[in-house]
């Protein structure tokens, strides 16, 4: 019972001297005490807020805090802190970041701290934080250095805490991916950061990386999402490897072509037209197709030629993924939809009568595409019926019995019929809408010739009006119907109320 007494009046001594040393003042014992327990880090935080305490003290006090390891606290105890909190915090940045410089027992404390207490800290200040800690966390790696000593980094820093580092965590975590450490969430960091340092570090890190272990689909997905012309560049690298597996290089070529349609790559990407042109050299007949149509896409008609004598005989193009009729026509038709005829004709003339029957097939069905009635004298030359024996055929280019002279005779009935289809149009027979219609139908159909050509033009060109009415008309019954619905959901109007009748005026 005595004992008991005894213990208490201590506590209550303890209590009301504040804690503190004998001379009321807060000395550095009083600090190291009072982390024993949950009770003197209350003491502790007081103290820290308190602005009648010395600024040096509630300094030290914050260090103190973070060198024996309570760094999850230190949000708490700086949201306390009303008076001179940029100060405090000011100064114990200062410190920390000693700790971190000298290396000592407390510099893994001191970078969780720094992180935790971003939100306090001056945006300039922070800056310097981030800076110090990314030299600190990677200090002696390397892209060079080997994957044992990339894989301690995380004995020093978390992928999240990368993260926090902004720009300064880069190329630390390019360091990781290249070895294939935390791929997904390193690969998640870099593209989130829509930076091209950021991207240079993933394509890079990426590359090294696929050097020695296979490519994950998920890896190209996250590549694409830069949406970069390096990302692009290295896509196509993929695809023109014939060592990958099918689906792999399938989604880099897909990937890539998404690529080739952001303005920002197209106007950018003049890297990509030499690995485009490389897809004319493939023995797949689908890659010189793709390779063909999607130089158009991104340079013009600048490489017509070099697309021109990539078309070699040396591949049965029937084997194709698509319809060969299909691709000659989808790239005829880019070069007329994209206004680059006027440039394109001239080489398509200079190759209508190739030696090589392909490059004549493309240059006749393009002409008559691009509606150039200047080739009809060379066409008239190809379309006599040659002797015996002497038919170029098309069969294992184009297809069925297509032959340059029956390739050269639908141009020239196709061209007369497009020039009728010019003039029903300037004479208001024809709105812009039919008159383009019917001049696809003509482009489109290769295959047959005079009546039969003639009938099966005017035959789709009325199916072609036709739904396109059908197409009108179901569209305007649709927005009726909204209409309709709409009106029903307006509340009624309140009728009008009969004004209440004038009092008699007294006499």
């Amino acid at each position: 019972m005595v004992k008991r007494l005894i213990v208490m009046a201590l506590v209550m001594a303890f209590a009301t001297t504040g804690m503190t040393g004998c001379s009321g003042e807060v000395t550095e014992e009083d600090l190291q005490l009072w982390t024993h327990n949950s009770r003197g880090l209350a003491r502790l935080a007081e103290v820290i807020a308190d602005p009648e305490q010395p600024m040096t003290t509630r300094i030290r006090g914050m260090e103190v805090v973070v060198e024996k390891g309570f760094t999850t606290q230190v949000r708490t105890i700086l949201d306390e802190v009303k008076a001179g909190r940029e100060e405090l915090v000011s100064g114990t940045v200062e410190q920390l970041l000693d700790h971190l410089n000298k290396k000592d027992e407390h510099q893994l404390n001191s970078k969780d701290a720094l992180i935790v207490m971003q939100r306090y800290i001056a945006v300039d200040q922070f800056k310097t934080v981030r800076q110090a800690i990314a030299t600190w966390a990677f200090t002696g790696l390397s892209w060079d250095s080997p994957a044992e000593d990339v894989q301690k980094l995380g004995n020093r820093i978390s992928t999240g805490q990368i993260r926090d580092l902004g720009e300064y965590g880069y190329e630390g975590s390019g360091y990781l991916l290249r070895h294939g450490f935390n791929v997904d969430k390193v690969s998640e960091y870099l593209v989130e950061a829509r930076s091209p340092e950021a991207t240079t570090v993933l394509l890079k890190a990426m590359k090294l990386y696929h050097q020695s272990g296979s490519i994950g689909a998920h890896h190209l997905d996250a590549i694409a999402r830069t949406n970069s012309v390096g990302a692009a560049e290295y896509l196509l690298d993929v695809y023109l490897n014939a060592q990958l597996e099918a689906d792999i290089r399938a989604k880099a070529f897909n990937g890539a072509i998404r690529l080739l349609d952001l303005p920002a790559v197209k106007k950018n990407g003049k890297s990509l037209v030499s690995r485009l042109l490389k897809l004319q050299s493939s023995k797949d007949p689908s890659d010189r197709w793709l390779g063909a149509v999607n130089l158009i896409h991104m340079d013009g008609v600048n490489q017509l030629q070099k697309i021109l004598d990539g078309f070699k005989t040396d591949v049965d193009y029937t084997t194709a993924d698509e319809s060969p009729l299909k691709s000659v026509m989808d790239l005829c038709l880019d070069i007329r939809d994209k206004k680059h005829g006027e440039k394109a004709v001239p080489v398509f003339m200079k190759n209508i009568q190739s030696a090589n029957p392909n490059v004549s097939a493309i240059s006749i069905v393009c002409l008559k595409g691009n509606q150039a009635h200047g080739a009809a004298a060379t066409l008239k030359t190809l379309a006599k019926k040659p002797g015996k024996g002497k038919e170029v055929s098309l069969a294992k280019f184009l297809g069925g019995e297509l032959t340059i002279h029956s390739l050269a005779q639908n141009a020239l009935e196709g061209l007369a019929m497009l020039k009728g289809v010019d003039a029903a149009e300037k004479a208001g027979k024809l709105d812009k809408i039919d008159a383009a219609a019917k001049r696809d139908v003509i482009t489109f159909e290769i295959e047959d010739l005079g009546a039969t050509y003639a009938e099966n033009v005017n035959k789709r060109f009325a199916d072609a009006v036709a739904a396109r009415k059908a197409a009108d008309a179901a569209l305007a019954k649709e927005n009726a119907a909204k209409a309709a619905a709409k009106a029903a959901e307006k509340p009624a109007e309140k009728p009008a109320e009969k004004p209440a009748d004038k009092p008699a005026e007294a006499k």
